[in-house]
């Protein structure tokens, strides 16, 4: 799970890619976003707590930019800002990880 904060605001959703770079990720709607809580800005810094399994990496964010979707879930690509080596070999070692499980398992993708 992965969860985003500014300001007043708090998303809580899944990833869709993960990568040392950034993320993909999918966040449930939030009933004042856009009218009381206004929608960060590109490039804005957020903070982001991202639920490894193991671990948590609680860590900066900024927008990339924000998709619209039909099913009214909010699909916002994030970089990661200034992102430690510890925590880049900790995304790295997960991702791996997961790829290896699934190819275990016979899936040939995850993300």
């Amino acid at each position: 799970s992965v969860t985003l904060s500014w300001d007043r605001a708090t998303l809580t959703g899944s990833t869709l890619d993960l990568s040392e770079g950034g993320l993909l990720a999918v966040f449930r709607p939030h009933g004042d976003l856009g009218v009381g809580v206004p929608f960060p800005t590109r490039n804005q810094s957020l903070t982001l707590s991202l639920d490894l399994y193991s671990d948590e990496l609680v860590t900066e964010v900024a927008l990339v930019r924000r998709r619209p979707r039909q099913d009214n879930l909010h699909e916002w690509s994030l970089r990661f800002v200034d992102l430690p080596d510890p925590a880049a070999d900790l995304i790295r070692s997960h991702v791996f990880t997961a790829l290896r499980n699934a190819r275990a398992r016979g899936i040939t993708a995850i993300y």
